[in-house]
C-alpha cells in the first residue's frame, strides 16, 4: 500500500495516509497556517504540478501545501491568487463548479468547453476594459456581483 506524506510547509502537521495500489484519495486534508491561505496539495516543491482528489497513487510519494497571503478567488477551499487561474482549474466535465471571487478584479478570462462553472461574485466586481472580458466555450452563471466590460 502507498503512503501520502503531506509537508504542510510550515502549516499544521497532517498525517499521512495509505492508500490501495492505483486509489486515490476523495477528501484531501486542508491545512491551515496563521496569516496564509490554502492554495493546494502538489507532487513538487517548486509547485509545478497539482496533486487532486483524482491524482492516482501506485508508489509512495511527498505532496506539498502551497499557501498564498492575497487570493483572489476560491474553488472548495483552495483558494487561488487570480480568477485566471482558478477558471483554469475547473474540470472540463460538464459539473457545475462554484467559483467564489474574494476581491474586486480586473482579468480576462476563458471558459473552456466543457466547463460549467458558476461564479458568485460575493458583491464584488469583475471588471476589465476590452471588449473580452469573458470567453465562453463552456456555461457561465454569474450571481451576486457586477461584470462590467468597456471597449478600451
Amino acid at each position: 500500500m502507498p503512503t501520502v506524506t503531506f509537508d504542510s510547509n510550515e502549516g499544521i502537521d497532517v498525517e499521512s495516509i495509505k492508500v490501495n495500489d492505483g486509489g486515490t484519495i476523495s477528501d484531501l486534508p486542508i491545512p491551515t497556517k496563521d496569516n496564509h491561505f490554502f492554495a493546494g496539495w502538489y507532487k513538487d516543491s517548486e509547485f509545478t504540478e497539482r496533486f487532486t482528489s483524482s491524482t492516482i497513487i501506485n508508489e509512495d510519494i511527498t505532496v506539498y501545501a502551497k499557501w498564498i497571503t492575497n487570493p483572489t478567488a476560491e474553488i472548495n477551499d483552495i483558494n487561488y491568487e487570480t480568477l485566471t487561474l482558478a477558471v483554469k482549474d475547473v474540470p472540463k466535465d460538464d459539473i457545475e463548479t462554484v467559483v467564489k471571487l474574494l476581491k474586486n478584479t480586473t482579468e480576462s478570462i476563458s471558459v473552456e468547453e466543457g466547463q460549467n462553472i458558476k461564479f458568485n461574485l460575493q458583491d464584488y466586481t469583475l471588471n476589465n476594459t476590452t471588449t473580452n472580458v469573458i470567453s465562453n466555450k463552456g456555461t457561465i452563471k454569474i450571481y451576486n456581483g457586477i461584470v462590467e466590460c468597456s471597449a478600451g
